[in-house]
């Protein structure tokens, strides 16, 4: 999407991805800079104007840079040209510009989201459902449970689009070999089907952290549920905002950047780990060929 307030443009691209590694193309590429450009050269939009925003989702293509997606065969002509919609579609978006308000409302989405890291009064941190049973727990974490929603509407009253924020990692079904957009995807599906004349629905990734899915990582019965609840709430949502007495926001629009660098844990010590390693592979060596017990 592209917004204006007749002085000021800002592009917004949400992608059903776990994230953009900035090296995504190579040590001496900017996968974020390179779309920003190109996105210049179409609209002319200031690069530090155009978001590349991720739904976070765990179960997409590995675009982080854990491991160098490009060097896989086809993989690194499928980064550039993904890029390349990525600023085609701001180019569309900005084409396609009409008069609008803004509308804005939020609910407590309950039954969601779970804090997985919980920390117990010896100082030490466990997963939520790993804990050992005799646990004191000092702190149960910290979740957001605010489901934020941004109507964009036309002048006559007809929805355009709509903008959700939802703190919650989506790794339903992160660990299976099919690639799924989780809940995020279900509600950009669903939502729009509803408001007779909604283009379309964008999910905002909210400060996760350790908040996870109530039941963690478990299956696509899950996604469904999880995407028709907050789904469900935003459609509440946009009934009350559809009303012609509903106030709106004020139509100024604006953007910031900064860059923040956070320090990193100190790296433990190999040796430990390097002694894991071998008392592993010399158990593999023994069982090797044994019956009932090959890996």
């Amino acid at each position: 999407m592209v917004v204006s307030d007749g002085e000021r443009r800002i592009a917004l691209v949400v992608a059903d991805s776990i994230g953009f590694a900035r090296r995504l193309l190579g040590p001496d590429r900017d996968f974020t800079a390179e779309f920003r450009e190109q996105a210049r050269r179409l609209t002319g939009l200031p690069p530090e104007a155009s978001m590349l925003c991720a739904t976070h989702a765990h179960s997409t293509p590995e675009t982080l840079g854990f491991r160098p997606l490009r060097e896989y065969p086809g993989a690194l002509a499928w980064l550039e040209t993904l890029r390349d919609r990525f600023a085609s579609a701001v180019a569309l978006a900005d084409r396609a510009r009409e008069p609008a308000r803004l509308k804005r409302a939020s609910v407590r989405a309950e039954g969601v989201a779970h804090c997985h890291r919980i920390i117990a009064k010896d100082g030490s941190i466990h997963h939520y459902s790993q804990r050992p049973p005799d646990t004191e727990i000092a702190s149960w974490g910290v979740t957001d449970p605010e489901l934020v929603v941004l109507l964009l509407e036309r002048p006559e009253g007809r929805p355009a689009i709509v903008l959700t924020h939802f703190a919650c990692h989506p790794v339903t079904v992160q660990v299976q070999p099919l690639i799924s957009a989780d809940f995020p995807g279900v509600i950009a599906a669903l939502v729009p089907q509803t408001p007779p004349g909604c283009e379309h629905c964008l999910f905002l990734q909210g400060a996760a952290g350790s908040i996870n899915p109530v039941r963690d990582t478990s299956d696509f019965a899950d996604v469904a549920r999880y995407g028709l609840t907050l789904a469900g709430a935003m459609l509440q949502l946009l009934g009350r905002m559809a009303a012609p007495d509903y106030p709106t926001e004020t139509n100024r629009v604006g953007f910031a950047q900064t860059t923040v660098s956070l320090p990193s844990c100190p790296i433990p010590p190999p040796a430990p780990l390097e002694e894991a390693v071998r008392q592993a592979h010399d158990w593999l060596l023994s069982v090797e060929g044994a019956p009932g017990e090959r890996l």
